[in-house]
Formats: C-alpha cells, structure tokens, sequence
C-alpha cells in the first residue's frame, strides 16, 4: 500500500507533511480506504484524513504482529521431535526459523542449535552430551551434519543387527531341524543295501 501511494505521489498525505493540498489529501484518504478489504475496512470507516487512517491501520497491524510473534516464539520454545526422520525434523526447524525472521522475531543461531538439541529423543542422548561438553561456538550446519550422521550410523547399525538375527536364527533352525531328523548323517558310515528277487 505505501508503495502504490508513493508512485501516485500521495504519500506526503499520508505523513501530514505541511504545504499538502486538500485534494491531495483527500486522494491519498480515499486511495487507502477503496484499496482495503472488508475485514481491514471497519478499522478505518470513522477516519477522516490519510493520516488518521494509515495509524489505525498500523495499530491493527502491530497487534497482530505481536500475536504473530508470541505465537512463533512458543512454537519455537515447544519444539519438539514429530518428523519420520533427522532431515524432516531439522526441516520443520529452518521453516519455522525463517517464519520467525520474516515476523521480525528471530533466534540466534545458538538458540536454534539449542532448540533443535533439546527436541531429540531420548536414543540421541549421548550424543547431545558430546556435543554441549565439546563445542565452545555453536554452528547449526555442524550440529545437523552431526545428528544426520549418527541417523545413518544408526539405521546401519539396526540392520546389521536385523540381518545378524536373521542369519543366527537361520542356524538354530537348521540345528534344530537336524536334531529331529535324527542329526547328520555321519561320513564313513555304510549303508546296506538289499535286493529283492
């Protein structure tokens, strides 16, 4: 809205700059109000001049804005751990970072490093350790190259795991199917044969 004032040249209105003409500033009043939508436009029916119109909708807006922001910062503060994996998460993290700067309210970079340690799960615990006992400046590029790492060690380590179970429980089975066979046969034992005529 400021810019299309400005390139009507009509912004002047708007600042209640002396020397401004009434046409002018009543171009400038009408501008604001025909370019509102419904629900911004009751704000505004009882103004009678640009500026007056401009501050009750700066008032509206900062209020809003300030919900805005108190709800973002509690959405950050309650951050926690709701994606399928480690590159989801930190996602969710960085969309709502840029949602916070955009508001004009946004965290350090420690505060999201802090943030996004705090809203792991409990398997990520030692690791957390690790990293707050020995890192003495915070870098969010090093914290989520770190935590996707140990995600993929992880995985592997859980398959290995599954793959090891599968086979050790693949020889139980042959053992088990032998002994009730009646076990291996034995190398070197005879076999007697007979025929019938």
């Amino acid at each position: 809205m400021k810019m299309y004032l400005i390139s009507k040249g009509l912004w002047e209105a708007v600042n209640a700059t002396s020397g401004v003409s009434e046409a002018k500033e009543q171009q400038a009043h009408a501008a604001i109000v025909l370019n509102l939508s419904d629900t911004q436009l009751m704000h505004v029916i009882t103004t009678s001049s640009a500026c007056e119109a401009w501050g009750a909708l700066a008032r509206v807006h900062r209020t809003q804005d300030m919900a805005s922001r108190l709800w973002l910062k509690e959405k950050f503060a309650t951050f926690k751990f709701a994606a399928s994996d480690m590159s989801a998460h930190v996602m969710e993290l960085e969309r709502l970072v840029l949602e916070m700067n955009g508001a004009s309210c946004g965290p350090s970079e420690e505060d999201s490093c802090a943030t996004l340690l705090r809203s792991l799960p409990a398997q990520y615990e030692g690791l957390v350790q690790a990293f707050r006992m020995s890192v003495t400046q915070f870098s969010f590029k090093d914290l989520v190259s770190k935590l996707i790492a140990e995600e993929v060690r992880k995985k592997d380590s859980t398959r290995i795991k599954n793959e090891t179970a599968i086979h050790v429980g693949k020889r139980q089975e042959k053992k088990s199917f032998n002994k009730t066979s009646g076990g291996p046969r034995k190398t070197g034992s005879s076999v007697q044969c007979f025929y019938l005529w």
